[in-house]
């Protein structure tokens, strides 16, 4: 792996981008512009929610940015090896995108950088995915399973799909684990539950670096245990709420998300 400084990391990261035809844009401001739904810019995802609902990106359809965050919701845990209250969050926008490649081009960008640029082992690299929901109308994520699947298959590892981690952990070879909306879906206001009309948000599908390779066989991604640590998440945010309303039965919300 190559070791680098944090200024080298983000030219790394920039040059990288803009080799395969994104622009750099500069950083948002730590204070939410038109959007009330945080006191802070919490995450690099948030500044460009309208040129994802629809809104002309003056630079472009596909940019590059290493966005500025402070993030208070995990206060908590500040201290342990991966949660900080003020960090950067880099990362790669396409506005516009084709439906039919566009996982397959983030995930070959992504992929390609941590494992040819920055030398990674893919050998320590772990995934977690979108399992779906009948309840919500939501799908799963078949396509990136499959795209992650080919690229473990390229470099010789077998992608090995654990759809029942919370039980098994990394025992059966997990390389690719399921979870629910808990901890593979991204918007602003959290679960598709707590989406309002109109709020986009899609699955995401994390990527995690092994720190301690033959440890505990039950630790997973979404553990409390610091085996794991998150360096990536891709987010597709194909969905968008479309109506929220009360089953007059039995009295509970009933989420309509349909693809966008």
């Amino acid at each position: 792996m190559v070791k680098m400084t944090p200024d080298e990391l983000r030219k790394s990261y920039i040059d990288f981008m803009k080799g395969i035809g994104a622009s750099q844009v500069p950083s948002s401001s730590l204070l939410p512009e038109n959007d009330p739904s945080t006191l802070f810019t919490g995450s690099g995802m948030q500044p460009m929610v309208p040129y994802l609902l629809g809104e002309k990106h003056p630079i472009g359809n596909e940019i590059a940015n290493i966005q500025k965050c402070l993030r208070t919701v995990d206060i908590d845990e500040v201290g342990d090896t991966s949660h900080l209250t003020f960090f950067e969050m880099i990362g790669r926008w396409e506005f516009k995108a084709n439906e039919n490649n566009y996982k397959k081009k983030q995930i070959d960008a992504i992929w390609n950088w941590h494992i040819i640029e920055l030398g990674i082992d893919p050998g320590r690299l772990y995934i977690s995915a979108f399992i779906g929901s009948d309840d919500l109308n939501i799908q799963k994520d078949t396509e990136a399973i499959q795209i992650w699947s080919e690229k473990f298959k390229s470099v010789g590892i077998e992608p090995i799909i654990e759809d029942d981690p919370y039980q098994y952990g990394a025992s059966r070879g997990g390389r690719i684990f399921l979870y629910d909306e808990k901890e593979n879906w991204w918007s602003r206001a959290g679960s598709p539950l707590d989406m309002p009309v109109g709020e986009p948000g899609g699955p995401d599908s994390e990527m995690f670096y092994d720190l301690e390779p033959g440890g505990d066989s039950l630790d997973h991604p979404a553990s409390v245990s610091e085996r794991f640590l998150e360096i990536g998440n891709n987010v597709f945010m194909c969905y968008k709420k479309r109506r929220h309303r009360i089953c007059k039965k039995c009295k509970i919300p009933i989420l309509i998300m349909e693809a966008d």
